[in-house]
């Protein structure tokens, strides 16, 4: 709110123009997929499937964490990696206290398994939303386009993990049992289709009130007053300010030759240590004609620094861990995977 005040006393004209230009239809999915995350979390369908699947891994250390990142990196791909963050960190810290293992190092690898996850699909994270209603590709091109790197980055991660993590078993019966409010679930799967399908229209305000309208019936004032309302309005903010700094720097950004796919591809990755993926994109995104090295490239920048990506913030804020310590575990793999993905662009 601050930038954009100063903004607008300096640049009173570009200021109103941002405003009018903002990728609103990124705003309006991005507002549904937090609803949707929201009914999620309340029917509690993600812990009940997630500690299914560490019963299924049968005490094992190793297969109960691999469960963990493996859910991660998959729910994430569908309901933000943001939202994930929330609901599997304190699994995380539960499995590393029962297994008698670092704690910072799952919950770094959670972080990464998250933001790795969501990369794959247009409605992973915020960037991605906004680069696909951007550039305007199909649901299906753009899974096509990412997948393979998510799938790599998945399984450098347990690779790591495989060197990385020792701990013995331990009996699954302590976990406690979760309600799963069927309806609720139910609700939100099929208005996560929706919004896809509608997405895929170009429809994303009826998304949104369709999806406002149907968590207020089925769970009441609830489901909609709980809903981050503070994040939407970062969100929007974000896709001002930076719209408008990407005006101011316009000079700048002609400068360096983002038709290259290296030089989109490291820019995204360095900006994004500065001021985190998703104003990485907003910044970049009316300079770059090549979607994908700029996918990839805030991909990876988002498993760097702890301002990567606000899905990093959020794990280390919720665990406790240091920010030192969260390094100590990300920045391996971030120069690993920074290296690996070139051949994909």
């Amino acid at each position: 709110m601050v930038a954009f005040l100063v903004l607008s006393l300096l640049y009173p004209s570009l200021a109103y123009e941002a405003f009018l230009s903002a990728n609103w239809s990124a705003i309006e999915l991005i507002a549904s997929l937090l609803i949707i995350a929201r009914l999620f979390e309340i029917s509690g369908a993600l812990e009940r499937l997630a500690l299914k699947i560490l019963e299924v891994a049968g005490g094992s250390a190793k297969a109960s964490i691999f469960s963990l990142i493996i859910l991660t990196w998959f729910t994430a791909a569908f309901i933000m990696n943001d939202t994930s963050i929330f609901i599997f960190t304190p699994l995380a810290i539960v499995l590393s206290r029962m297994l008698k293992t670092s704690k910072s190092r799952i919950v770094a690898y959670t972080a990464i398994a998250a933001n790795i996850g969501s990369s794959f699909t247009p409605i992973g994270n915020p960037q991605n939303v906004i680069i696909w209603t951007h550039y305007g590709m199909g649901f299906l091109d753009f899974v096509y386009e990412i997948l393979p790197f998510s799938a790599a980055g998945l399984l450098l991660l347990l690779g790591f993990l495989t060197f990385t993590i020792k701990a013995p078993k331990v009996s699954m019966k302590k976990y406690p049992p979760i309600h799963l409010n069927r309806k609720v679930a139910y609700a939100a799967l099929s208005l996560l289709i929706l919004n896809v399908a509608f997405a895929e229209l170009g429809m994303e305000l009826y998304g949104l009130m369709l999806t406002f309208a149907l968590s207020a019936i089925v769970y009441g004032r609830k489901a909609v007053l709980t809903i981050d309302y503070f994040l939407i309005a970062t969100f929007i903010l974000m896709l001002v300010d930076f719209r408008l700094a990407s005006e101011i720097f316009s000079t700048l950004l002609t400068t360096i030759p983002l038709g290259s796919r290296l030089a989109t591809y490291f820019s995204a990755i360095l900006l994004s240590q500065i001021v985190s993926n998703v104003p990485a994109t907003i910044i970049l995104i009316n300079h770059v004609e090549l979607w994908k090295p700029l996918v990839l490239g805030v991909s990876v920048g988002g498993v760097g620094s702890a301002i990567g990506s606000l899905a990093n913030i959020i794990a280390i804020r919720v665990s406790g861990i240091s920010y030192r310590e969260f390094h100590k575990n990300t920045i391996p793999y971030f120069a690993t995977l920074t290296a690996l993905t070139i051949p994909l662009l």
